[in-house]
Order: structure tokens, then sequence, then C-alpha cells
């Protein structure tokens, strides 16, 4: 049995995902389990990920979307602690460290957020930049890429739900919040979210749109326990 799994997402992700990859193989409390789950990359991702065979496990499906292939991921892991990191974003060298000792030092906690640090790539030319906003400061980092479950978590809550296209992890959380699931906060920047312009539309404006569907169904649930 693994003790920590990771899972990555991929979608002709082949601009970013060594670097992703490699921010996951450089950690300084190696993880058990690296899972690519690649869903059907028509770009020279493949041919990326073959580079590291025999230090990770790749897994390619038909397109289906970014659901599906958390799952699918989710599915295949088979460590006591799941993590997961976006083909274009990066983890600090310690993610892996310190959310484990804090899991480890807390045994009434299921989820160890962290905080996330936006940056606007680096390699992209001064005009293109000019048109990508980020925020600065660091944020409180509620979602996938900043956290470390325990694997209970998703036993008990069960998988993303295929009925949300995006806000995947904001309804699952709210499941998560409905069952009494305890989380907590680090207060270290541990991972880092690229800003580019293929990410800018797909993670911020329709996750927002989104907002108002999700918290609906989880005061529906609340209603219906009341």
């Amino acid at each position: 049995m693994a003790l920590i799994s990771c899972i990555i997402p991929v979608y002709n992700g082949s601009a970013y995902i060594a670097a992703a990859i490699d921010s996951v193989l450089n950690q300084s409390m190696p993880v058990d389990e690296l899972i690519v789950v690649d869903d059907g990359s028509e770009d020279s991702s493949p041919q990326i990920l073959q580079q590291y065979s025999g230090k990770l496990r790749y897994i390619r499906k038909d397109h289906s979307g970014i659901i599906q292939t958390l799952n699918e991921g989710l599915r295949a892991a088979n460590g006591d602690f799941i993590t997961f990191l976006d083909a274009d974003d990066l983890w600090h060298i310690d993610k892996t460290k310190l959310q484990f000792n804090s899991l480890s030092d807390h045994s009434e906690v299921d989820i160890c957020f962290c905080h996330i640090q936006e940056f606007v790539s680096p390699e992209l030319p001064e005009h293109v930049k000019s048109q990508l906003s980020f925020r600065e400061e660091p944020l409180r980092g509620v979602g996938k890429t900043s956290a470390m479950f325990r694997k209970r978590c998703f036993d008990t809550i069960g998988f993303f739900s295929p009925d949300v296209q995006m806000g995947d992890f904001l309804e699952w959380y709210g499941r998560a919040m409905d069952e009494g699931i305890r989380s907590d906060m680090l207060d270290e920047v541990l991972t880092y979210r690229r800003v580019h312009l293929h990410n800018f539309t797909r993670k911020q404006r329709p996750l927002i749109q989104n907002y108002t569907h999700i918290l609906k169904k989880s005061l529906d649930r609340k209603r219906m326990n009341s």
C-alpha cells in the first residue's frame, strides 16, 4: 500500500506537464505513487510522459473531460493520502512533507490545505503578460491542488460529481462539509498556480458563473436533512 499518491490530470498539456511532474518528483518527502491520467491528448504530451517511464504510472483514456479524468485517477490511487496537481501548476519542494506532518499530528483532520501563489508564466512575451491579471498576494487555497486528503474522505463522500463540469471541487467540498469532514489551512505557500492565456477563462470566469448552481445544491441537501 502506498502512503501518498499524487494524481495529475492532463489534456494537451505539453507546454507545462514536465515542470509539473518535476515539482512532484523533487519533493523533499517523495510521493509513493505518481499517477498521470491523460484525457486523450492530441499534442506531444504522451511523448513527453514516455520520458518519465518508471517514475510514474501513466493512464491514457478517451477524451471525456476533467471530472472523469480525476475520478479515473482516484480509482487507480492506492495511497492512504491523496494529492492532486494541475498539469500547468507547481508544488513547493516541501508541500508533501509539511501537509503530511500536519495530518499526522492532527488525527481528527481529514484535509490539509495550504496557501496558493499565482504567477504569470515567465516564458510569455510581454504583450501577452499584459493581458493577464493575477493576484500578487497569497490566496487561501481551498481547492484540489492545494490540499492533501486522507483517502477515507473519498471513501465517505464519494468521487467528483459528473453532473458538475466546472467547480467540481466546490461541489465535492460542500458534500464533505455536510458530512462533518474537518479541514485545516497551513500558513505556507506550497502551491503555485500558473496564469497563462489558455487557463484564464477556464479557471476563473466559468467557475464564478457556476457558484450559484453548486451552492443551491448544498442548501437543498441541508434542507432535506433538517
